[in-house]
């Protein structure tokens, strides 16, 4: 059954913004070692999930109801390329695999890398690489510059943890060690130390 079609007359940045600190907790949560990967997974899928309805709602007022990254990414490719691309495709269906399992582990009903043979048979568990962070960083820069916060006169969060602006309600309520802005910049291509 095709997702359902959700009308909204909300702002984009009511999904950017949840998107942001999203990104923001997977990048810290990959930091925290192997307990916690599996949590840093569901944090880039939920982040992937509500950039793709932000460029929706963007473009559309409206987004589909689903959670599945490659639809979303399918209903923003005539908006961009960028979200047709294999490149792309393969990191929203590696980040889909967190969907259920790092929400609910060993309880998922979606659990496709989970072994079940004659001598082994796991649930919950997710093989995290070490580059998903980078995939991660290179959906998120891509995906936000297509959004145009200007436009809707609402700050944005990672320019302003950049810009070490406290005005901004996620770089001027992060009490987290360390700083909003390591957690940003630390390893990241896109979103550097200025």
């Amino acid at each position: 059954m095709p997702p359902r079609t959700i009308k909204t007359d909300l702002p984009f940045t009511a999904f950017s913004i949840e998107a942001d600190r999203d990104y923001l907790l997977a990048r810290h949560l990959n930091t925290l070692g192997a307990g916690f990967h599996s949590r840093a997974g569901f944090s880039c899928q939920q982040a992937c999930e509500k950039y793709l309805k932000a460029i929706t709602v963007q473009v559309s007022s409206e987004y589909l109801q689903t959670h599945k990254l490659v639809l979303l990414a399918e209903a923003c490719g005539g908006i961009d390329p960028f979200f047709t691309q294999a490149e792309t495709r393969q990191a929203l269906q590696t980040f889909d695999y967190f969907e259920q399992v790092g929400r609910y582990g060993a309880a998922a009903n979606y659990d496709p890398l989970a072994i079940k043979n004659e001598e082994m048979q796991t649930a919950g568990v997710m093989f995290w690489k070490a580059e998903y962070i980078q995939m991660l960083d290179a959906f998120v820069h891509k995906t936000r510059s297509l959004l145009d916060f200007e436009k809707v006169q609402f700050s944005d969060s990672l320019a302003a943890i950049l810009a070490h602006n406290k005005k901004d309600i996620l770089a001027g309520t992060w009490a987290g060690r360390p700083p909003a802005y390591v957690v940003l910049t630390k390893d990241n291509k896109f979103f550097k130390r200025i």
